[in-house]
This record gives structure tokens, sequence and C-alpha cells, in this order.
């Protein structure tokens, strides 16, 4: 094995928004190797307390988890058995392990061990192990061409890893792909990452998922989810050119989520169209829709969070019965529409909107900032802000004669 030099600060871990109990036992197991041997402990502990600063803040626990490998190794041990038990939270601990595995000298002997240990315990196959060991070592040598080729013969024969344990892993990581518009079939989940580049349409059938994170595409298509659900988390997307008038379009399925991602349809299509399930867009940009709002929702729960939207022509929210909304500190900038130049709801169920921000919203007839055409105690606004070159009047309006009752 080669030295790894044990410089710099960690890319954020994979494992830092699970709970306590989970990241204790975690950072237990790779104690096993980092503290379990005077050798390892010479090495490797610099290293592992920058990782336990990430981990665990709480300093009490680091001599905890010293007293635990002396005196109940066993015990505790099972317990990492049990605790990290998700395949790809395995991997990403067996990658872990053999990083520091890199970085010894001495304890070269004791490191491999432990980890040949843990595969076993995980009952990790000969692929997956071919793999963290294959793009372990791309890692420490910063080859970026083998990297990709060790993950891509890894996809190719069935295997996942999320781009972010990856890129944690090996913080300068790239990923490109280029690929046609493709089908992700019933019971199927199809991970994306990196930089995509897709000429084409997704179909998301029944049961099926599409999850994109850590990526950056862009597209010349849609996407179309006629049962699944799609889920982006940290991306940019950018669409070249589409096919429908929405970029995301949910005839049949159980949710959409947007968490920290920038969506902009480039004054070509509409955000997302959605007939059933949720809708959660939460630390997220959507921008410059065309002909159609940037968004609009009929299904059952929607909530919108930190987020902005701006540059609707047609709107930027429109929501029909029977959605219920919760939308909380967002920011609305530069839409316009006959009724609801921000938003516009003719739903029956409760909509909360809550310090929100409306900036150069307007309306042909009434409502700059918010329209209501059906009157319901449920629907209230407090705490939002309308900023306006233009003299604004019934910035917020709820249509008292139709539907109350």
């Amino acid at each position: 094995m080669k030295r790894e030099e044990n410089k710099g600060s960690l890319v954020s871990h994979p494992m830092r928004e699970r709970s306590a109990a989970y990241r204790y036992r975690y950072c237990f197991g790779l104690g096993v190797l980092a503290m379990g041997n005077m050798r390892a402990i010479m090495e490797l502990q610099p290293y592992y307390e920058r990782l336990l600063r990430q981990l665990l803040p709480d300093q009490d626990q680091y001599a905890q988890i010293i007293t635990d490998i002396n005196n109940d190794l066993e015990r505790h041990l099972e317990l990492v058995r049990q605790t990290v038990c998700d395949r790809v939270d395995q991997c990403c601990f067996l990658l872990d392990i053999y990083k520091m595995c890199l970085m010894a000298v001495w304890s070269v002997d004791y490191c491999q061990a432990i980890f040949d240990q843990y595969a076993i315990m995980f009952q990790i196959s000969k692929r997956e192990r071919a793999f963290i060991c294959a793009f372990g070592e791309a890692a420490a040598k910063q080859d970026q061409t083998l990297a990709a080729e060790q993950y891509e013969r890894y996809e190719q024969l069935g295997g996942c890893m999320p781009f972010a344990v990856m890129r944690y892993i090996y913080p300068d990581f790239l990923w490109k792909q280029t690929r046609k518009g493709f089908t992700v079939h019933t019971g199927e989940t199809i991970y994306l990452h990196g930089k995509q580049i897709i000429d084409g349409d997704i179909l998301v059938e029944t049961g099926a998922t599409l999850w994109c994170e850590e990526a950056e595409i862009t597209m010349d298509g849609a996407i179309r989810v006629q049962g699944g659900r799609v889920h982006f988390q940290n991306c940019e997307i950018c669409v070249e050119n589409c096919s429908q008038k929405y970029f995301i379009t949910m005839t049949a399925g159980s949710s959409i989520m947007l968490t920290a991602t920038v969506l902009d349809c480039q004054s070509l299509c509409g955000a997302i169209y959605q007939q059933k399930g949720s809708l959660l867009v939460k630390d997220s940009r959507l921008c410059r829709s065309a002909r159609v709002p940037l968004v609009h929702f009929a299904g059952e729960y929607a909530e919108f969070q930190n987020t902005g939207l701006q540059n609707g022509l047609e709107g930027l929210l429109v929501f029909e019965d029977p959605a219920k909304v919760y939308i909380h500190n967002c920011r609305f900038v530069n839409g316009t529409r006959d009724y609801g130049g921000a938003i516009y709801s003719e739903t029956f169920g409760s909509v909360r909107i809550r310090q929100c921000q409306f900036v150069e919203c307007h309306a042909k007839y009434l409502g700059a900032a918010v329209y209501f055409q059906n009157y319901r105690c449920e629907q209230t606004i407090s705490g939002c802000e309308v900023i306006s070159d233009q003299n604004v009047q019934e910035a917020f309006f709820q249509n008292y004669k139709e539907g109350r009752q």
C-alpha cells in the first residue's frame, strides 16, 4: 500500500446528518482501526481526530470510544454490524477504512486485517470489494481517468454509489456522461450524478425512482412521471430544449422533491406540472418559465421553503383543488399574470404563506402578489413584504363572493 499524505481538511462526511447514536457507532467502527494498535495510533490518530470533529462534536464521546474499544470490543462491533446495515453505508464505511489503510506504513498488516474483517462482517461481494479498493487507490493517486473507469465498470455491473460518497473520498473527482433519453422501469432506481448531458425524454414508470444528487444536468428533453417519484438534491439543471410544456410532468406518482437545487427553464417551458402526489421544494431556485406558470400544482400537498422563484411570464405558482399548500420564507421575483402575479390559487384546501417577499410582481387585474379564487379561513398570509417601483393596489386578494359559505 502507498502512503497518502495526511494534509488538508476533510470534505463534509456523507454521514454527518445521521443521528448521534448512528454516528457514534460508525466512528467506533473506524476507531477499531485507527486506535486499536499502537503503530496505527502513531500513523492515523491525527486524521481520525479530524474526522471525529465532523461527526462527533462532543469531545467526551472521543474518550468514550477509546474506553469501549479497550473494554467491550466484541459487543460494540456487533452494534456496528447492526447499525451500519444499509449497503451504500457499508461501502462508504469500507471506503473510509481503506482510505486510512492507504495512509499506513508501519501498521499495514494490522490495517489490512481490520479491512478484511469488516468486509467479511458486512458480507461484501468480490465486485464491491474490488471497486472499493480500486476507487480508493485511484483517489489516493489523484487519477481521474482511473477513478472514472472504475466507477463506470462498477455501474455497468449493477453497482450503485452516491456521488456524495465518491466526492468525499476523492474531492476532485469529476464524472461526465452523455446519454440518450431513457426509461426508469417499475421497481428500478436510477442515480444521476456528476456532469450529465441528456438528449431526449426521461420516463419514470410506476414504482420507479429517478434520484439525482450532486449533479450538473444539461437536458434536451423533459421528465415524464407516470407513477414513480423524482428527487433532486444539490443539483444544477439547465433546460436546453423541452419536448413538453413543462420540464417535469407528473400525471401519476408519489412525490417530487427538490433540495438545494437550481432549475433554469431558460424561457422554454415551465418547471413543474403535477396532478398527483406531493411536492417539496427546499433551499432551491426555479426560474425563467414561458407560456405557462413556473409551477402548476394540482396534487395533494405542496411545500416551499427558503426558495426563490423568479421570471414567470404566466405567473410563478398556480394551485388547483384539492391542493394543500405551505409556503415559508420564499422570494418571488418578476411574476406577471392577469390574476395573481406571483401566486394564483383556486384550491379549497388550506394555503398558508409566511414570511415571504414579493418583488416586482404584477397582475393585470387583481392580486399582484397573491390571488385566492375561493375564500377559506385556512387561506392565510402573514409577515409578507411587497416591493415594487410601481403603485401596487390589493397585492393580496381573496375573492369573498365566490366560494364563500
